[in-house]
């Protein structure tokens, strides 16, 4: 069990100098990256409910369509419009149609000003030209939480749990693009660290959208709490010696390293283990001291020899 500051303490008596923090930080953090992306652990699912209401916007009365073009102009200051703008900033491209379009649907690919506004659309409108248009926003997009590493148990309004679906399956029906509007029966989630949430069907009507979204792995830094690690405390030991591992390899080019690597892989599979049995919680069998932990290095050294 053990602070950050502890983990720092301890491996800088293991290396036997006084090396920086930001390297020993560093070594840290990536060995609590690499232990939390081997498995889908338990402890490092956290989830964090969401809540979402969705559906589409109406501007009335403020779109000027440009004759046979892929120009949009809507004149009024308005809320919905201002979110449409940012959501194209952050790479979501929402569908519009209005009155004179039809049932077609257009996809925004640019979105610039605050009233009035300019959106570019595509594929090109093919129609008259009006000062006085209705236009009709619908988002099937919908930028999630940043640092969201992915989202689970995805409900809709009326208690559905929406079915997960690739992109392409989202994208085609039938080798057709789906343009279809409804109330969402399935999704999928595109994106890194700032994901994009999409809905099949379009909404056509205010849905609340509930889901569970699992943060990304906070960095600790200097003075972090023992919860703060993460990694369940009876395991600390673990990420000192991948941290170990890391820092002789790549900071002191101590030959050593590939002992303290097998140490490290070795401890990763007892956690493993642990894990499998239901004994994550339990500290029976695990070694603590680090005389143990190093003598059995030494004792690795001298079989090979």
């Amino acid at each position: 069990m053990s602070t950050v500051n502890e983990l720092v303490s301890n491996l800088k008596n293991r290396l036997r100098d006084q090396q920086a923090d930001t390297y020993i930080l560093q070594a840290i953090n990536w060995c609590r990256r690499d232990i939390v992306t081997r498995r889908n652990w338990a402890w490092a699912q956290a989830l964090v409910g969401g809540l979402r209401t969705l559906g589409p916007a109406t501007i009335t009365d403020d779109v000027t369509v440009t004759l046979e073009g892929t120009s949009v102009t809507v004149a009024t200051a308005d809320d919905s419009m201002d979110q449409l703008v940012t959501d194209v900033a952050a790479g979501i491209e929402p569908h519009v149609t209005f009155t004179l379009g039809g049932d077609r649907f257009y996809r925004v690919t640019a979105a610039t000003g605050s009233g009035p506004y300019t959106l570019s659309i595509t594929p090109g409108y093919f129609g008259a030209s009006s000062a006085a248009e209705d236009m009709v926003i619908y988002f099937r997009e919908y930028a999630l939480t940043s640092g969201t590493r992915k989202i689970a148990n995805v409900v809709g309004e009326d208690g559905h749990t929406l079915g997960l679906r690739t992109l392409s399956e989202i994208a085609y029906a039938n080798g057709e693009p789906t343009e279809s509007t409804g109330q969402p029966r399935f999704y999928a989630v595109r994106g890194g660290m700032t994901p994009t949430l999409i809905l099949d069907p379009i909404p056509d009507d205010n849905y609340s959208i509930a889901f569970d979204r699992i943060g990304a792995l906070t960095d600790v830094s200097v003075n972090g709490t023992e919860a703060s690690v993460v990694v369940p405390a009876e395991w600390h030991f673990v990420i000192e010696e991948g941290a170990l591992y890391f820092l002789r390899r790549d900071v002191k080019d101590d030959d050593r390293w590939a002992d303290t690597r097998d140490m490290y892989l070795e401890y990763l599979g007892r956690m493993e283990r642990a894990d499998l049995t239901g004994g994550f919680a339990s500290s029976g069998g695990v070694i603590h001291a680090t005389r143990s932990r190093h003598g059995m290095a030494q004792q690795r050294r001298a079989s090979r020899s």
